[in-house]
């Protein structure tokens, strides 16, 4: 009679539970998604940016080791109160390979392009960049998860009249598995120029909460913050900004 009332243990987490890719841009996460991301930035100098990004990723092959994905920006810039340019930025493209891949742990290295797409010059990077880069995803308990990615740019356009991109950046971090389909995490991201030899660093929380009876959308809120003075000359001060997410 005890034994018909035990309750079995729960099931291990693995990298299958949506909540391990808060945010929807783990190349490592496994499952065919459709992203929607809307987040406002605040420039130096009194200038803010607008930006909806629009992301598909689809795994294909043997075990899903294979992936694809692009990702179409639009952007409005605006300073004074006043659009001084706005319309398509620069579209990325990404291929994943998942060489690596446990229940608990996965590795992947990937080549991403951003090309030099954008309506206004005013507008993502002005050139096109090429991007090697190797992830991974661990799952250290039933509420940890440990990500990482490295990711090395560089433009490859040098004749046109754009900037000389040629950076390494390295993003860590870190996410709790919460109670009731919440999650949280916190990331930090570390790039290097080696044409200025000088650092950015920002860091970025966000929480977030898988919907659905089947758990097919996620919906996260994010702020990031500049931690260097390169990186709010270079990038922005502070993000807020939010993720819509449909797995499939």
């Amino acid at each position: 009679m005890r034994g018909a009332y035990a309750q079995s243990p729960p099931s291990p987490t693995t990298l299958e539970d949506p909540r391990t890719d808060v945010g929807g841009d783990n190349p490592v996460y496994g499952k065919r998604r459709f992203t929607v991301s809307y987040d406002w930035q605040n420039l130096r100098g009194g200038e803010t940016l607008q930006r909806i990004r629009l992301r598909l990723l689809h795994p294909f092959g043997t075990e899903l080791r294979y992936a694809w994905q692009i990702e179409v920006p639009f952007e409005n810039l605006r300073s004074g109160g006043v659009s001084v340019a706005r319309g398509l930025s620069d579209i990325g493209t990404r291929l994943n390979w998942t060489f690596y891949r446990t229940p608990q742990l996965r590795q992947t290295m990937g080549l991403n392009v951003q090309w030099a797409s954008a309506y206004d010059d005013r507008l993502g990077d002005n050139a096109t960049l090429l991007q090697p880069q190797y992830a991974f995803s661990y799952v250290r308990s039933e509420t940890l998860v440990l990500n990482g990615r490295l990711t090395y740019s560089r433009s490859i356009d040098r004749d046109r009249d754009g900037p000389t991109v040629n950076r390494l950046t390295f993003e860590p971090s870190v996410t709790f598995l919460l109670p009731e389909r919440w999650s949280c995490a916190l990331a930090t991201r570390f790039a290097w120029n080696f044409e200025r030899r000088k650092l950015a660093a920002t860091v970025r929380g966000t929480l977030g909460f898988i919907l659905g009876e089947r758990q097919q959308w996620e919906l996260d809120a994010f702020v990031e913050q500049a931690l260097t003075d390169f990186a709010r000359r270079t990038q922005f001060e502070r993000a807020i900004g939010v993720d819509l997410v449909r797995y499939f």
